[in-house]
Formats: structure tokens, C-alpha cells, sequence
């Protein structure tokens, strides 16, 4: 009698391992598929860089124009190619220093920290955030990107440290950074969701 009981939940439990198995397959088949393309994504993206390396050349740019276009290489180069982004990333503070910009100057700060930290230079990511960012003269849109960019650093260092009172610390830190954005953002802003 108890093997008849035993009966369906056993079915149950082999179909269930047959479809997650049917679903992973299915996935992993993507997942090549992806990868067989991944020459293409690389083409496409050092086309788009070229595209917009070709425009840089044009010497009739006013500074923001072409503060603009080192903006959109930047994004280009962010999860491509560090040493590049960060070229970049130098170019466009020369620029901003340039014209006497303080938000640009601000913003470049904020997106070199987040580079540092993406790039696990926690040392360079927090010296940034905590001594070469005037916090008192954000925007609401820049402390949005400095809060994001002190929650990344938190999030990210908090995994990589094996000091247990910097952990707990960044753990705190990161909490805290997490509720300031959502304090300033709407519950539709893609920022907010993350």
C-alpha cells in the first residue's frame, strides 16, 4: 500500500527533473547561440567606437560638443576596455576642466570612482568617493550616481575583504547608500528597481 503511495510523488519528482533538465538544455542551447554571435557583438561595438572616434577628428567641435562624444566613447569602452575608458574617462575631465565645468567635473569623478570599484581598485574607488567629491554642491541627478556609485563600492568591496570590521562596515555603508537612492528615485526609475 505505501508503494502505491509512493508512486505519484515519485512520477511528480521525475518529471519535475525532466522538464528543469528540458529547460536547461534549452538554455544552454541559447547560450551557444550567443556565444557563436559573440564575434558580431565585438565588431558591432569597435564599429560604434569608430564611428565615433572618426567624429572626435572634426576640429570644429565646441569643447561640449566634444566633451559629448568622449561621454559616449566612454560608455563604448566602460565594460570593454578599462585602460581605454580610463583614457577616455581623462580626456573628458580635461575638458571639463577645461571650460571650467564644476558639474562635468563632478560627473567624471563619480563615473572614475565607479571604474575604480568595477575594476576592484577599492583603494582608488573610496579615496575618490570620500576625498575628491564635493558632496555639497551635487545635483539631485548627481547624488543619484554618487550614492550608486558608493553603494557599488560597498556591495563590491564588502564581497572581496576578508577583514571582518571593514565588512561589517561596508555592509552598513552599502544598507544606507541603498536607502538614500531610494529616497531620491520613483519606484519606476530602472535605478530604484536595481
Amino acid at each position: 500500500m505505501r508503494r502505491l503511495k509512493l508512486l505519484p510523488l515519485l512520477t511528480l519528482l521525475l518529471l519535475s527533473v525532466y522538464s528543469t533538465t528540458a529547460e536547461n538544455i534549452a538554455i544552454f542551447e541559447e547560450l551557444d547561440q550567443i556565444i557563436q554571435q559573440s564575434e558580431s557583438f565585438v565588431n558591432e561595438k569597435l564599429a560604434r567606437i569608430s564611428y565615433i572616434e572618426k567624429q572626435l577628428d572634426n576640429s570644429r567641435l565646441t569643447s561640449l560638443q566634444r566633451y559629448n562624444l568622449y561621454k559616449t566613447l566612454y560608455k563604448e569602452y566602460y565594460a570593454f576596455q578599462f585602460d581605454r575608458a580610463m583614457d577616455v574617462l581623462g580626456k573628458r575631465y580635461a575638458l571639463s576642466q577645461q571650460m571650467g565645468n564644476r558639474a562635468l567635473m563632478i560627473d567624471d569623478q563619480i563615473d572614475r570612482a565607479r571604474l575604480y570599484a568595477t575594476s576592484g581598485m577599492y583603494f582608488e574607488a573610496g579615496d575618490m568617493l570620500d576625498n575628491h567629491i564635493d558632496t555639497l554642491c551635487l545635483t539631485r541627478q548627481q547624488k543619484i550616481a554618487y550614492y550608486e556609485a558608493q553603494q557599488r563600492f560597498h556591495s563590491d568591496f564588502w564581497h572581496y575583504t576578508s577583514d571582518l570590521e571593514k565588512k561589517q562596515l561596508s555592509g552598513v555603508k552599502k544598507v544606507y547608500y541603498r536607502e538614500q537612492i531610494l529616497k531620491l528615485t520613483s519606484p519606476d526609475d530602472p535605478i530604484y528597481q536595481y
